[in-house]
């Protein structure tokens, strides 16, 4: 009885301390849930893009499985055309989708279209539709977090360069794998030596055949000053979350246990 009343008649304005807690979890439901809701809108739209795909030449689906093979690859590879895109682009895990745009079947030579191919079939083989998936999950439940959003834009890059090197160890020719590049990049953005289809920095063409023309490049780790400071910020106010909570969290103790009781729990 003498605890309970304890317990009872504890003072709850001292726990005023961790009272942001609340507040703390709704802002990462409300930013979650939004990164999340942004996931599921893009997995929808990929998945309206392929109901409305056409199927290829028999010939080229051969071609691609053929060299599917050589690459180690043991899934059967669907593949598909449609105009509602402008990048190739890999769907699918168990079953891949390879979605080619009907411009990459208009007039694109053969070396380069299999350039094309094969850089899409690294993809398949290294099975990074999954990644993709999986740090889309991580940026959504880590939003807030800038080192997170910076760590998958490296990823990204590094994976794109995989990509690459492992496209041209089959094809045997750099120059002919950077042309494909340069050559792509003119017909989706014009003139100008914009990103293949990758969808990153503008840069990023330029990194790419940097390191396929000099073996051995090691581009240098760009960390923007917004996302360090950001980084610092965020590092702080952790700090001063958890602060807050240990001593509110000590303040509660104090009001339920004794002196004696608190020594015997320690």
């Amino acid at each position: 009885a003498g605890t309970q009343k304890v317990v009872a008649n504890t003072v709850l304005p001292n726990s005023a301390a961790i009272i942001w807690v609340p507040w703390v979890c709704a802002f990462w439901g409300f930013g979650a849930s939004l990164m999340l809701v942004r996931l599921a809108c893009q997995w929808i739209g990929l998945q309206s893009v392929r109901s409305r795909c056409l199927p290829v030449d028999p010939n080229l689906t051969g071609f691609v499985n053929d060299w599917a093979a050589r690459l180690g690859i043991r899934q059967q590879i669907r593949v598909l055309q449609s105009n509602a895109i402008i990048t190739p682009s890999v769907y699918g895990i168990f079953m891949p989708v390879l979605l080619l745009p009907a411009a990459c079947l208009a007039g694109v030579p053969h070396e380069y279209l299999r350039a094309i191919l094969l850089h899409e079939l690294a993809h398949i083989r290294r099975f990074d539709f999954l990644v993709n998936m999986l740090q889309g999950l991580v940026e959504a439940l880590f939003f807030f977090n800038p080192a997170v959003w910076w760590i998958n834009h490296q990823i990204r890059r590094e994976r794109e360069a995989c990509c690459d090197l492992l496209a041209v160890e089959h094809l045997g020719e750099r120059i002919t794998y950077a042309r494909a590049l340069t050559n792509w990049a003119e017909r989706v953005h014009g003139a100008s030596l914009a990103p293949a289809w990758t969808g990153n920095s503008p840069g990023s063409l330029v990194e790419r055949l940097k390191r396929l023309l000099s073996p051995g490049m090691q581009p240098p780790l760009r960390l923007p000053w917004y996302t360090f400071s950001s980084a610092v910020l965020l590092s702080i106010l952790i700090l001063a979350v958890f602060w807050s909570g240990t001593r509110g969290a000590f303040l509660v103790a104090a009001e339920i246990l004794s002196p004696a009781q608190r020594v015997e729990k320690i």
